[in-house]
């Protein structure tokens, strides 16, 4: 995993080579690359950082170098496995070929996630010529006000101007009686959308609320103060945003989005408040309903528990 370890490096190594050696040779070789030497040691991202740099490379066709690496471990028999450590750029082999890459990552709890990635562009163009789908192109239709209509689209049973289509009652020259099939071309026999004249969308923005239970939002700062400025600056930063992008029901997600980033992905510092948001509306007006900011303990949390996957490290 590219950490220049004594022990761990040769073994990872070992363990690709002897399961992919075989069917390599010196020419098409196994590249080995590591997030770690871009990164450093992670917590709770190391996988997914692996994922990224793996997906870039696929998407661009480029296979990056390992960043600030110097010599091999002399462990590693690179040459008898068929592997490779780039360290320069090297343009994907095969570039009409399907690109794959194996990404493996050891959790701290001890856990061993592998995933194998393969580019978009290889699995699209190994499913052309599978099927007879072809891709319409793409038209713009003229803009047009949508009328009101009644229940079933026309104002008429079924929405058609006759029953069940009949020209008169089975006393025409096709079968039954019709006249035409019983169709207007258009879904569930109707000729308008079934809509309204206008749509959700107000002039203002929705309040979230629609009988959800209050979220509960937590400041925190290392003074009274500066509890009162987060505050004004949620205020101040949510009139900002008060745009056509931010209408209806997005309304609901961004308060949700606030919520929990403010609560769960920032330090919580001694000074703390709270309030119970409804809707975006209690976020704009939060600074009038602010609970004084107190002062919370400052004893460390006790430890609780060690997952020792990597307790030499710990």
């Amino acid at each position: 995993h590219g950490t220049g370890t004594a022990i761990g490096d040769p073994t990872e190594a070992r363990a690709i080579g002897e399961a992919f050696f075989k069917y390599r040779s010196e020419g098409d070789p196994i590249y080995v690359g590591a997030v770690k030497s871009n990164l450093g040691h992670l917590e709770g991202t190391s996988g997914l950082a692996g994922v990224v740099k793996s997906i870039l490379a696929l998407e661009k066709g480029v296979i990056p170098p390992n960043t600030n690496f110097k010599s091999l471990n002399p462990r590693i028999d690179a040459d008898f496995f068929n592997l490779r450590f780039p360290t320069e750029c090297i343009p994907w082999p095969a570039p009409e070929g399907i690109r794959r890459a194996s990404v493996n990552s050891f959790g701290f709890g001890g856990t061993n996630a592998h995933v194998v990635l393969e580019s978009a562009d290889g699995y699209l163009r190994e499913a052309i010529g599978g099927h007879q789908t072809r891709l319409l192109a793409h038209v713009l239709l003229p803009r047009r006000e949508i009328e009101p209509v009644y229940a079933n689209g026309a104002g008429k049973p079924n929405g058609i101007d006759k029953l069940s289509g009949t020209h008169t009652l089975n006393d025409t020259d096709r079968p039954n009686g019709t006249h035409t099939p019983d169709y207007t071309g258009m879904p569930n026999d109707v000729n308008k959308p079934n809509v309204t004249h206008k749509s959700n969308i107000t002039d203002t923005l929705v309040p979230a609320s629609s009988g959800l239970a209050p979220r509960l939002l937590l400041l925190s700062a290392t003074d009274e103060d500066g509890v009162i400025r987060q505050a004004q600056d949620l205020a101040n930063v949510l009139s900002e945003k008060l745009s056509d992008t931010l209408r209806g029901a997005t309304g609901e997600e961004l308060l949700q989005d606030m919520v929990y980033t403010l609560n769960e992905r920032r330090t919580h510092f001694s000074r703390k408040s709270y309030a119970l948001l409804s809707s975006l509306l209690d976020l704009a007006n939060l600074t009038e309903s602010l609970p004084k900011a107190i002062k919370t303990g400052q004893s460390p949390p006790n430890l609780g528990l060690v997952f020792s996957g990597h307790g030499a490290q710990w």
